[in-house]
């Protein structure tokens, strides 16, 4: 069931002048892509320098607490937790390290969505309202047992989590209601409600990644603060998947970002290529199509400029010495000077 709140008139339907305001619209897009194009190279220099924190985690030795007790800077340790106030996840007997507790409700929910349709000569644009069904997360809260491990203390509250979390307790019960109601009347009146806790155990062995500072872990540098429960195999390999997934995800979004903004540049073009049907948009397809391999080779490009930037640098440097290496080494006047100065 769907319910119109509100239409607007966006102009003839005549084809004439459709061909118009959508010629006017791509005229106006040309500004969208060139921001496109803007925030793609934005974002290349946020992947391109993305820290990696599975590298850090790696590299540091697996300690024990005790063996880092004095030892300023990024530790790596492993031990089960010592705890000074252990708690209990509610509605079990369940001692753990922390726990997500997450309450949800079921209702029906408004959607708001917008349509074009022609009517009576005009294009006109809908908004209206689509009732659906669903859940909707109405609390969520995550509290850790006070511990250390050894004479190290830890500070969790800002860590990542690298987490296998058992789920201690997921309960859905039925809302009763007694008199009947149709969708608009039902829109966030709560039919179920459902509450999930997870977290891990207080006896499972933790590995913590940080920075190590007076015994207190709390912080790491570049955001290398991590919690885990796995092996530390795992851990890493998890983390590095983790870090991978975001990358490429980041590059697609990049050249989809990018490819788009270019064939936006070229929208009035394929907008009136479209007099003849179909040849705008098989143009359009093309360009997309070859934007696309330009983009892929911009962003390569870009990529290793920005990553590398010091190694290109170097290299610009020292190609600036040899051209005046070989100018003063050709001219004989310099060879003079520089001889003279010499003696």
């Amino acid at each position: 069931m769907n319910k119109v709140i509100s239409r607007r008139v966006i102009g003839s339907s005549n084809p004439f002048m459709k061909f118009f305001r959508e010629l006017a619209a791509s005229v106006k897009g040309i500004a969208t892509g060139i921001l496109f194009i803007i925030i793609s190279f934005v974002m290349i220099w946020f992947f391109a320098n993305q820290t990696e924190h599975s590298k850090t985690i790696e590299e540091l030795p697996l300690q024990t607490p005790n063996e880092i007790v004095g030892m300023d800077g990024m530790v790596k340790i492993h031990a089960v937790p010592d705890y000074s106030n252990v708690m209990l996840a509610p509605n079990t007997e369940k001692e753990v390290l922390y726990y997500t507790l997450q309450k949800q409700e079921f209702a029906i929910r408004e959607l708001t969505k917008t349509r074009t349709i022609n009517e009576d000569g005009q294009t006109i644009e809908e908004t209206y309202v689509e009732y659906k069904p669903d859940w909707k997360t109405v609390e969520t809260d995550t509290k850790w047992s006070e511990f250390s491990m050894g004479s190290v203390k830890v500070k969790p509250a800002s860590a990542k989590l690298q987490m296998t979390a058992t789920t201690f307790f997921d309960k859905t019960e039925d809302v009763d209601y007694n008199e009947y109601l149709s969708d608009e009347r039902l829109v966030d009146v709560v039919q179920k409600t459902r509450v999930t806790i997870a977290g891990v155990l207080a006896t499972d062995e933790i590995i913590v990644v940080g920075s190590n500072s007076g015994d207190v872990i709390s912080t790491g540098e570049e955001g290398t603060f991590f919690l885990s429960n796995k092996s530390a195999s795992e851990f890493v390999a998890d983390q590095a998947k983790k870090e991978q997934t975001t990358f490429w995800i980041m590059v697609f979004i990049t050249w989809f970002l990018m490819t788009t903004g270019f064939t936006m540049l070229f929208g009035p073009i394929t907008k009136i290529l479209d007099i003849i049907p179909g040849v705008g948009s098989l143009v359009g397809t093309l360009l997309f199509i070859v934007f696309g391999i330009i983009s892929a080779l911009i962003i390569f490009i870009a990529y290793l400029g920005m990553k590398f930037w010091w190694v290109i640098l170097l290299g610009l440097i020292a190609l600036i010495g040899y051209v005046i290496y070989s100018k003063v080494k050709k001219d004989p006047k310099l060879v003079h000077i520089a001889d003279a100065k010499k003696s």
